[in-house]
């Protein structure tokens, strides 16, 4: 950082060390905070250092006390109460904000839009107040609902593309066809706290935001659902945490100015489709440290009804299905008698014979056994 961007009262980050620092903009010196004992009582001496235009490279801002905020109106963008220079940048909104960044929704120059749906999409850039500094961070996105987790915020994004093809009418003449591809589609993570980005490809359509599970560990998952898709869902009985969901993500906590590289997904240039009498739901966790994972697609009969967590595995239900680590059911008399009942809370498998003992938020149970035969399908009876 710059020496005149320093400010009495911050809190220093020490690249070379990690620790933390106190500045002084009387005297100009940065102290070492140093860790204390239970009285109170500092642990060891404290390192001083005099910052000046060459060696303040070596530190950046952690926290600075005097910090306002970010404003966007019709006169313009705002850093702590002082207008930004933006030039040729032209925010259109303030996504998200932190004491150190915004992150920012950038109208995209004419020069970068690919194609007419362009007008629907920005440029995503983090604008470092405290250094006066713009970073175009992702480009041509088209943004989804701001889903704020307190400290955390997620954006899911998806980019699609009018396309025309020929098709062969029944007189053998052949007439223009529009469809809708796929060409882009993820999440972006804003920490307002530490004022960081991420994003993850959402590897086909994303869909709608349906709920939010807090884990013990302090994870996030956030349910999505949707009835269309663009790629080939592959479904699997097996739901444990080890093969749930796919690495292929970026995250950065750094400090310093950082870039990723475009990650279209899997199903770039797909048509999108519709999954019809179908749900097709994706779990997204976020690590305690931000770090974001897509599980695989779960498809199931029917209309979303809820996604639950049971110790290691999810449990997924729609209004024809339930899917369990140890199977699916899809007796209709066991989907119904389990209606309002979310929560996994017992389940058994003995051979074809499967017990399942739900509950609902006020604490009622219901137990349904399921037997699987091969010539009647899966027989049921309430407990």
């Amino acid at each position: 950082m710059k020496k005149a961007n320093l400010r009495n009262g911050q809190t220093l980050g020490n690249k070379l060390n990690g620790k933390k620092y106190l500045y002084n903009g009387d005297t100009g010196i940065a102290t070492e905070i140093l860790p204390q004992d239970e009285e109170g009582n500092n642990i060891g001496v404290a390192e001083t250092v005099v910052l000046n235009e060459s060696n303040a490279v070596c530190f950046y801002v952690v926290e600075d006390p005097n910090f306002d905020e970010y404003k966007l109106d019709e006169n313009g963008f705002f850093c702590n109460g002082n207008e930004v220079i933006t030039g040729e940048i032209k925010v259109v909104s303030i996504i998200a904000a932190g004491k150190k960044k915004a992150l920012l929704a950038v109208a995209q120059r004419e020069s970068d839009k690919n194609d007419a749906a362009a007008e629907d999409r920005y440029d995503i850039f983090l604008y470092n107040g405290l250094e006066d500094k713009f970073t175009k961070y992702k480009a041509d996105i088209a943004l989804g609902e701001t889903i704020d987790l307190g400290d955390l915020v997620v954006i899911p994004f998806q980019n699609t593309e009018k396309r025309v093809r020929k098709v062969k009418q029944a007189d053998g003449t052949e007439v223009d066809e529009e469809y809708i591809v796929l060409t882009k589609s993820g999440f972006l993570e804003f920490g307002k706290t530490a004022s960081a980005a991420g994003y993850v490809s959402g590897y086909d359509v994303v869909g709608e935001f349906k709920d939010k599970i807090a884990l013990n560990d302090g994870s996030t998952e956030l349910i999505f659902a949707t009835d269309k898709a663009a790629g080939v869902y592959e479904d699997t009985d097996e739901y444990d945490d080890d093969d749930e969901y796919d690495d292929d993500d970026e995250y950065d906590d750094d400090d310093d100015d950082f870039e990723s590289d475009d990650n279209s997904g899997s199903c770039n240039g797909y048509e999108i489709k519709p999954v019809e009498g179908k749900v097709v739901i994706r779990v997204l966790r976020i690590g305690t440290n931000g770090y974001m994972t897509v599980g695989k697609a779960v498809t199931l009969d029917g209309e979303f009804d809820s996604v639950t967590r049971a110790g290691r595995s999810l449990v997924y239900k729609s209004s024809k299905e339930i899917v369990t680590e140890k199977g699916r059911i899809t007796a209709p008399k066991a989907v119904a008698s389990l209606a309002g009942y979310s929560f996994l809370v017992k389940e058994t498998r003995e051979g074809d014979i499967q017990t399942i003992t739900m509950a609902n938020g006020s604490y009622e149970t219901k137990t349904v056994k399921i037997t699987n035969t091969p010539d009647r399908g899966q027989l049921v009876e309430v407990i």
